[in-house]
C-alpha cells in the first residue's frame, strides 16, 4: 500500500493548522500579518517543490525544513515543525527513493 498520499496530506493538513494558529496573534497584532503571509506562501512553495521533486531530493528537502523552522521560532516556525516531520515520513515512505546498499 502507498502511504506517502495520506503522509503528504497529513504535512498539509498540518501546516494549515499552523498557519491558522498564528492568525490569533495576528488579530492582536497588526503588523504581524506579514509573517502569517509569509508562512503560507511558504506552505505552498513547499508544497509545490514537494510535487516537483521525487526520491532522495524530498527527503533532504524534509530534513533541512526541521531545523530552518526551529531557527524561525520566534517568527512562528515552531508551529509547522510538526508539518515537516510528516513531510520526512512520507518521503521515508515514498517507494521510489533509492536505496543505497
Amino acid at each position: 500500500m502507498n502511504y506517502v498520499k495520506p503522509a503528504a496530506w497529513t504535512a498539509g493538513i498540518l501546516a494549515a493548522v499552523a498557519i491558522a494558529l498564528l492568525l490569533p496573534f495576528a488579530l492582536a497584532f497588526p503588523s504581524a500579518w506579514i509573517l502569517v503571509a509569509g508562512w503560507a506562501v511558504g506552505a505552498v512553495v513547499v508544497g509545490i517543490a514537494w510535487r516537483q521533486l521525487h526520491g532522495n531530493a524530498r527527503l533532504l528537502m524534509a530534513i533541512v525544513l526541521i531545523p530552518f523552522c526551529i531557527l524561525l521560532t520566534w517568527e512562528g516556525g515552531l508551529v509547522l515543525v510538526p508539518a515537516a516531520l510528516a513531510l520526512v515520513v512520507a518521503a521515508v515512505l515514498d517507494p521510489h527513493r533509492t536505496h543505497q546498499a
